[in-house]
């Protein structure tokens, strides 16, 4: 991507890093995006990898990533690309029961063998 990598973008960045997944265009591609397409709910607790969406009204608009204690939070704006990414905290715990949030898990059957 060249402009706006967000908290999607950064997603979308590590996914394409893996050699042999299928390329994600980060320019069409968004939280809702990743939600609906690459992404299935998950059973149990989450696992590092997962994502954590926040879910208003239906609509995904935000997405983290789980770290192994907590979660990876990227945000950015159209000012930010692969050099200037944008915010990206480190927020201690996964918070699983925290309203307005979901947690998925990457569907790999639609990233390898495409």
């Amino acid at each position: 991507p060249n402009k706006g990598l967000d908290c999607s973008g950064m997603v979308v960045a590590g996914i394409n890093a893996i050699p042999g997944v299928k390329h994600i265009n980060a320019a069409w591609t968004n939280a809702q995006k990743l939600y609906d397409n690459y992404t299935v709910p998950i059973t149990g607790e989450p696992q590092p990898g997962d994502l954590r969406f926040e879910v208003e009204n239906g609509k995904a608009k935000h997405v983290q990533v789980v770290g192994a204690y907590g979660r990876i939070n990227p945000s950015g704006t159209e000012a930010n690309d692969e050099d200037n990414p944008g915010y990206i905290e480190y927020m201690s715990g996964i918070q699983p029961d925290m309203p307005g949030w979901e947690y998925r898990r990457l569907d790999w059957s639609k990233l390898i063998g495409y």
